[in-house]
């Protein structure tokens, strides 16, 4: 992927991600999920996305929740 990759517009109206990604894949390649999840996850800015996405916030608050229930020895969130 191009080190200047970037999307300046909705990320949560943004449709066809993985079309996109494989435009941006040098010429003959093809965007692929099993091998290319992982390098591209670690490139994650969670500030950023954080800031720019609702849908992303709201997961975040889920996981602390599901993180604080286990940890509190919860079966279920209250």
């Amino acid at each position: 992927m191009p080190a200047e990759l970037d999307y300046a517009g909705d990320v949560e109206a943004r449709r066809g991600a993985k079309e996109r990604l494989t435009q941006q894949m040098p010429p003959g390649k093809a965007y692929r999920e099993t091998f290319h999840q992982a390098r591209l996850t670690r490139l994650i800015d969670l500030d950023l996305a954080s800031q720019a996405s609702r849908s992303f916030r709201r997961l975040c608050r889920a996981v602390d929740q599901l993180v604080a229930a286990v940890e509190a020895g919860r079966t279920a969130l209250e």
